[in-house]
């Protein structure tokens, strides 16, 4: 079935309000006006006003969310941009085929410095058996950082590991 534009603005408009709800009393308040103003928006057929304030409903969201991930995955090629990936077919390696995860972080934050935006975010990794024991640790082993005019909330990260040494079994990367 597809949506008209009506329909899916009130699509929209349910699904930030239920997001609003969601956060308690005092980020309900906050964000239902917002909320309201994407709503008197559309109604005053004004799409360009109603884009800008679900933008800022969107980020008293974010703003209110952990650090956390949208997306992992496996993926079989070093991806080309946000969402631009190929999944791995399986979760099976070979011990000589690098591992590639593709991650999509939500909820990270920005460091203002004059008209520039940062992000910096600290990786850190383990292998854990598949019964939990901690097999290897390393600690902030790569820094991401970027830098923009804007809050840029599309990220992506893809990470290459080569690892050795382990015997064949199931196990997991934290």
């Amino acid at each position: 079935m597809a949506l008209t534009r009506k329909a899916g603005g009130r699509v929209l408009i349910a699904a930030l309000a239920t997001a609003a709800l969601a956060l308690g009393p005092a980020a309900a308040q906050e964000t239902g006006t917002t909320l309201k103003r994407v709503e008197d928006a559309l109604k005053q057929n004004k799409p360009g006003d109603a884009y800008d304030a679900a933008e800022e409903l969107s980020m008293q969201l974010w703003q209110r969310m952990p650090l956390s991930f949208r997306r992992a995955a496996f993926v079989a090629s070093d991806p080309a941009g946000y969402g631009l990936f190929n999944p791995r077919e399986n979760n099976t390696f070979d011990g000589k085929t690098p591992l590639i995860v593709y991650v999509e972080p939500v909820g990270f934050g920005w460091l203002k410095r004059g008209d520039i935006w940062k992000t910096e975010m600290v990786l850190d990794f383990a292998v854990k058996s598949k019964a939990g024991a901690e097999l290897y640790k390393k600690e902030a082993f790569q820094t991401l950082s970027t830098e923009s005019r804007s809050r840029v909330r599309e990220h992506h990260v893809a990470l290459t590991y080569t690892i050795r040494g382990l015997d064949p079994g199931d196990y997991v990367l934290v």
